[in-house]
């Protein structure tokens, strides 16, 4: 997994960040270096956008590439990426007006790959938006964007501001993109949209059987335990009874049965309980 990051500052709005950034990828995929040492052994990639803002640092973007490289090992793999890229994607910075220190293109194995990828889904980063950071961390390493969000929630209007500045430029955009044919070639099925919206008609007319409600709090702490496999173990099993005896073991408090609706009164009082 290769790590671009380049230099910012404060005064850039996130449109003129990204900018830099995905001028800087494109001219590093039509270099020579890429051309001829590094895009041959390449069998495909995925490039992972990420965005975070700090108060004292302002936008930040980076990618995270994941490349399936034909090598005899791992660490000819890393030696070869680092040896010709990170010179140029330095060069490459400095064209669009950045710079970039010695961690600007980090190259790691499969094994920070895996734990990476494995890391948060997009339901988990919502889940956990509520958990934000101290802020001290905020100031300087800086928020994601749904942290933004929670601060907004909050009454943190420069957050706010900030959030929907990032909403704005990313509506529509893909934050995940796979390079030509590397789905195909791995197995995983292109749906296309018609498709996929027969598909969700197909699972809203069947027969749905909601075993328990989950309080938002009381998700989190399945997430943060890893106990979500479990919990559909549990359900499939032994219905709500295996869920409550679940949740009992681990201290976790908040799950209703299937069907049922909170009045608010007593929405907040499972919150309470969950917390």
């Amino acid at each position: 997994m290769v790590t671009l990051t380049g230099h910012h500052n404060a005064r850039m709005s996130l449109a003129e960040c990204l900018t830099v950034m995905k001028k800087a990828k494109q001219s590093l995929h039509q270099s020579g270096p890429w051309k001829r040492h590094v895009g041959p052994v390449v069998e495909g990639h995925v490039t992972a956008t990420e965005v975070n803002r700090s108060r004292r640092h302002g936008w930040h973007v980076h990618f995270h590439v994941l490349m399936l490289i034909e090598a005899a090992s791992e660490a000819e793999a890393i030696a070869l990426v680092t040896r010709h890229l990170e010179p140029e994607w330095l060069r490459q910075l400095e064209r669009q007006g950045s710079w970039g220190g010695e961690h600007a293109l980090d190259v790691q194995g499969a094994a920070d790959a895996d734990r990476y990828v494995a890391k948060w889904g997009a339901a988990e980063e919502l889940a956990l938006s509520g958990e934000k950071r101290a802020r001290g961390d905020a100031e300087i390493k800086g928020q994601t964007p749904w942290e933004l969000l929670a601060a907004a929630a909050d009454g943190d209007v420069q957050a706010g501001r900030d959030f929907v500045e990032y909403a704005t430029l990313f509506h529509g955009k893909r934050q995940l993109v796979w390079s030509r044919g590397l789905k195909e070639r791995v197995g995983l099925k292109v749906v296309e949209d018609d498709e996929a919206a027969g598909e969700l008609e197909d699972v809203a007319d069947s027969a749905i059987n909601e075993v328990a409600v989950l309080p938002r709090p009381t998700w989190r702490h399945i997430v943060r335990r890893r106990l979500r496999a479990d919990l559909l173990a549990a359900a499939r099993d032994d219905g709500f009874d295996g869920v409550a005896r679940l949740l009992n073991e681990h201290g976790i408090g908040g799950a209703m049965p299937g069907g049922w609706r909170p009045m608010l009164s007593e929405y907040t009082e499972h919150i309470a309980m969950a917390a």
